[in-house]
């Protein structure tokens, strides 16, 4: 293990880059640290790093870089780099074949922060089947499983005690028996390899009952050149389904791209609206896209809209009840007392003042239903 070298770029306020580096210490590896990623290639050349842990972004500029350095040098130097093992988001087919055309064998892992970093991770020397995450932890104590709704599970000593002073959101996620629900889809195949099929709180529930995972057609699209990023999202109520793209190539080609991507889709899988970024997504520590905020759905507006004009409404009806009444009683009575007058008089005006409120209740909230379309 001394003749081993890990550079090390991964943020160490991740568990992805504490657990890997409390692992490469406890086994002897010689451990150096990158703290500018752009300095990257050379880094790796200068420590001489026989393999790395990154996340999918850092390995796609490695790849760059690289593949630029081959370019620009009539003899480029061999790179000391074996292998890498990416975590954190799940590498796009493109990326890791392109790594793996350089000479470098390519590896995954996947956990999450309150698993201390622990599902799974590929075993040494054994191939990695294409779009999986390794295989499952078989450490002592250590247990996988799916749920019935294909949630991803696990249950151990490296599994959380709960959220700090949170045991509401604690039950959410940990069952009564230990076990972890990760929030992940996947799949466990018979030789405990794992496949991550995306977050369950990002699929896409149609009005026609059909589940969509935005990470499949994420993947589809990112497999297309000129296509470095992309993030699916989508309406249940509407169908619409919305695809943010960032790409190096013209706008007109993502179209083509899309149009022809949609020919091999299901109906209701189809991307139908098309949005072009000018610069890349935002990203997290780990290397994921920051994902926007979930928007407060159009039918809640529609709904607090309904009631206000419902309690409008029947506050209305009394008012203008309360008029006529007391209308009838002053012709009854030759005009009736001065309090009667005085209460004839603020019912009117109430009555003027519910109207123009009304009135401006409803263009504001046409306006704002316009906006939302």
């Amino acid at each position: 293990c001394q003749l081993l070298h890990l550079l090390l770029l991964l943020p160490l306020q991740h568990i992805f880059g504490i657990a890997v580096t409390y692992a490469m210490l406890s086994y002897g590896v010689a451990l150096g640290v990158c703290p500018d990623y752009r300095r990257m290639h050379d880094a790796v050349v200068r420590f001489k790093a026989t393999f790395l842990f990154l996340v999918p972004a850092l390995a796609e500029i490695l790849a760059a870089k690289i593949e630029q350095k081959m370019q620009n040098a009539k003899l480029a130097a061999p790179l000391p780099i074996e292998w890498i093992c990416t975590g954190g988001a799940p590498i796009s087919v493109r990326v890791r074949k392109r790594l793996e055309n350089l000479g470098v064998k390519m590896y995954a892992a996947y956990g999450l922060t309150e698993t201390t970093a622990v599902y799974s991770i590929s075993a040494a020397g054994e191939l990695n089947p294409e779009g999986s995450a390794g295989k499952v932890c078989t450490l002592e104590g250590f247990e996988t499983k799916v749920f019935s709704d294909g949630e991803l599970m696990i249950r151990g000593p490296a599994v959380m005690k709960g959220y700090f002073k949170d045991k509401k959101r604690t039950a959410e996620v940990k069952d009564a028996d230990g076990w972890f629900h990760t929030g992940d889809k996947g799949e466990i195949a018979p030789d405990g390899t794992v496949f991550v099929k995306g977050r369950i709180s990002r699929t896409i529930i149609l009005s026609s009952g059909k589940k969509i995972a935005p990470e499949e057609l994420e993947a589809k699209l990112m497999m297309y050149p000129g296509i470095r990023e992309a993030l699916v999202s989508g309406d249940g109520e509407s169908r619409e389904i919305v695809a943010e793209i960032y790409a190096d190539i013209q706008e007109a080609q993502v179209h083509l791209i899309v149009q022809s991507m949609n020919r091999v889709l299901p109906v209701y899988m189809r991307i139908k609206r098309i949005l072009i970024r000018k610069s890349p997504f935002p990203r997290t520590a780990s290397g994921k896209i920051e994902l926007p905020r979930r928007q407060p759905r159009k039918s809640a507006g529609n709904c607090q809209a309904f009631l206000w004009f419902a309690g409008a409404g029947v506050f209305a009806i009394l008012v203008f009840a309360a008029e006529i009444v007391l209308s009838g009683f002053a012709y009854d009575n030759q005009g009736g007392s001065r309090l009667i007058r005085m209460l004839l008089s603020l019912s009117e005006s109430v009555g003027d003042l519910l109207l123009v409120a009304m009135a401006i209740v409803t263009i504001f909230w046409a306006c704002k239903f316009r906006r939302g379309r």
